[in-house]
């Protein structure tokens, strides 16, 4: 045993001094080149760390932000004057849309993250080599198109002062959504801070069409240099909808302000928000004014955002003038953010109703995103448009009542005439000037349909000529305030319709309604029916059955009672316990006991 014992003893020293025999002594040959005031310790943490951050590659992340503040006030977004043909849809001389007091603000911010050891520029590249064949016949079909369009206005190519902006083009019957694998491990998120969108709108239609006006698009560079060959830009944009299906003068808008910290996070390229983080806000309609019922006002309100990568730069000329196409692929996310819908309907006769007219107005959330190529020209620019969308919440309004009137006068916007002078004011003069403004919109051919294809959208512009007055003193100049979108805003108060918008977390979803419905009272539970048996005789068969049930519980309770209290004094009193005898010689009699007397008594007739 002793001998087994000294055995094992010996091997385990012969393993140490082999596992000691085989590491380096720590005066062994390595030399160390110190840097100045540092020691070998210093040089060692150091190079430590670098084995560390080499071993573990982190995530690379761009980020850059804008401001989209901007307010218009009596400006005009778009009028035509004259009957235009666009494809069926006939549009006649009194279309008028007018931001009367209209603001966005806020803060847009881009991050664009690579995970890890991501090659971003490699993974890019060979998503767009995947799809360069039906890029390629797209955008060369696309730009042959507009070629063969504009050739036809070579006399107004040729004219001075030409601007590209200006050509009203045609829809390009081409499908730009194409399926863009999306690129692993590469995340775009979108995020904005203080949104506040206030539109009072005058819109007059004289029948049914769909409008989309571009209110905010960024100037600035918004992007991302990933590497030497590769920018991932970024285009924010807010664009204004409205759609009739007839004649319409209207006074009417919203008023919608989301709390901070709107995040919506979407891989690179795909067509699905991967999560959205929404915070709730509020909104409010604002008071109807409107000449006439049985119309729906359909207004949305789009923040687009956009992020990609040119491909490539086609060329062409066209009358000696060069036209510079750029060709890419993008990344788009919608979000409406406000689409309100505005039905009025007159009362019905007989009513009684002290209200003419009666609006009833919906409220919808919605997000969406897509992929593809895209071309742009000057000003112009095509691509993808969502495929769908998620209601993320929607809300109906009880109904309220319109005033009735006209908006004619405050939407024609012509003239803006000068004040009278006060009584006792210098003399003064009255100062004139005329001012030219281009208005675009896009057309839908397709009278309703808010998400518009490509290939049934039209280009429509129009020059609007305004007399400005304004009196001043005599032998001053006057200064004039044009009409024109400016980045100051003065923000506005809710009124007393405001309604609170739900916060959402997480993979967008359906929105689900909550409904809080008020009690119908006993009276409404005893007379009404659940899954078709009348509640009467469910709460009889019940009762019936529920009050014996109740008793056996009582009794059983009571039973239970008594027997741990009958537990309980056993256990108190406990067994006899024997002592051993005394004899009464011993007893100590000097003690004294009580003295306990006894009697007993007969009673009559024992």
């Amino acid at each position: 045993m002793q001998f087994t014992h000294l055995l094992s003893v010996l091997s385990w020293a012969g393993s140490l001094s082999f596992v000691a025999a085989g590491v380096a002594p720590l005066n062994s040959n390595i030399e160390f080149r110190n840097a100045a005031g540092t020691s070998s310790s210093d040089t060692l943490r150091a190079v430590r760390r670098s084995l560390a951050s080499a071993a573990t590659k982190r995530d690379t992340v761009f980020k850059n932000s804008t401001s989209i503040n901007s307010s218009w006030d009596g400006v005009t977004l778009f009028s035509i004057a004259g009957e235009k043909q666009k494809g069926s849809t006939s549009v006649s001389a009194s279309v008028e849309i007018v931001c009367t007091t209209c603001y966005i603000k806020g803060t847009a911010t881009a991050q664009f993250t690579i995970n890890g050891n991501l090659n971003a520029s490699q993974a890019i590249h060979n998503v767009t080599s995947s799809i360069e064949k039906e890029f390629t016949n797209i955008t060369t079909t696309a730009v042959q198109d507009v070629k063969n369009f504009a050739e036809n206005l070579t006399s107004s190519i040729s004219s001075a002062g030409f601007n590209v902006n200006d050509i009203d083009f045609p829809p390009l019957e081409l499908d730009f959504d194409v399926d863009v694998p999306a690129v692993p491990a590469s995340d775009l998120k979108f995020q904005f801070d203080g949104l506040e969108l206030y539109m009072e709108i005058d819109t007059i239609l004289s029948g049914g069409a769909t409008y989309t006006l571009n209110l905010y698009t960024s100037e600035t560079a918004i992007g991302f240099a990933v590497a030497n060959e590769l920018l991932v830009g970024v285009v924010f944009s807010i664009d204004l909808i409205l759609s009739v299906e007839s004649e319409i003068d209207i006074s009417t808008g919203f008023h919608i302000q989301l709390h901070d910290g709107i995040a919506i996070d979407i891989p690179m390229f795909d067509q699905n928000v991967s999560s959205i983080n929404f915070n709730g806000g509020n909104f409010e309609f604002l008071p109807v004014t409107i000449q006439t019922s049985g119309v729906v006002l359909t207004a949305l309100l789009r923040v687009g955002i956009r992020a990609g990568v040119d491909i490539s730069t086609p060329s062409d000329t066209i009358a000696g003038i060069a036209l510079g196409f750029s060709a890419g692929v993008v990344a788009a996310v919608f979000a409406d953010v406000a689409q309100f819908i505005t039905n009025v309907t007159v009362a019905p006769a007989g009513s009684g109703s002290k209200c003419d007219l009666h609006i009833v107005e919906e409220y919808t959330m919605l997000l969406g995103a897509n992929a593809g190529a895209t071309l742009a020209l000057a000003g112009h620019t095509w691509g993808p448009t969502p495929n769908t969308q998620v209601p993320l919440f929607f809300t109906t309004l009880a109904a309220a009542c319109a005033v009735t009137g006209t908006v004619s006068a405050a939407a024609t916007g012509a003239t803006i005439t000068a004040r009278d002078p006060a009584p006792d004011s210098v003399s003064s003069t009255t100062a004139s000037t005329t001012v030219k403004y281009t208005n675009t919109a896009i057309l839908c051919l397709s009278t309703g349909l808010l998400n518009c294809p490509n290939s049934l959208q039209s280009t429509s512009h129009n020059t609007v000529t305004k007399t400005l007055l304004s009196v001043v003193p005599s032998g001053s100049k006057a200064t004039f305030l044009t009409a024109a979108r400016n980045t100051a805003v003065t923000p506005i108060a809710f009124g007393t319709n405001v309604k609170a918008l739900s916060s959402i977390s997480g993979s967008p979803v359906s929105f689900v309604p909550t409904s809080s419905p008020t009690s119908p009272g006993i009276g409404g539970v005893l007379n009404g029916k659940t899954r078709g048996v009348n509640n009467k005789l469910i709460i009889g068969v019940s009762v019936g059955i529920g009050v014996p049930v109740l008793i056996a519980v009582v009794a059983g309770f009571v039973f239970l009672c008594k027997r741990k209290r009958a537990r309980n004094v056993d256990a108190t009193h406990g067994s006899p316990v024997s002592e051993p005898y005394t004899p009464a010689s011993t007893y100590n009699f000097s003690k004294k006991s009580p003295i306990v007397a006894v009697r007993e008594s007969r009673r009559r007739g024992s």
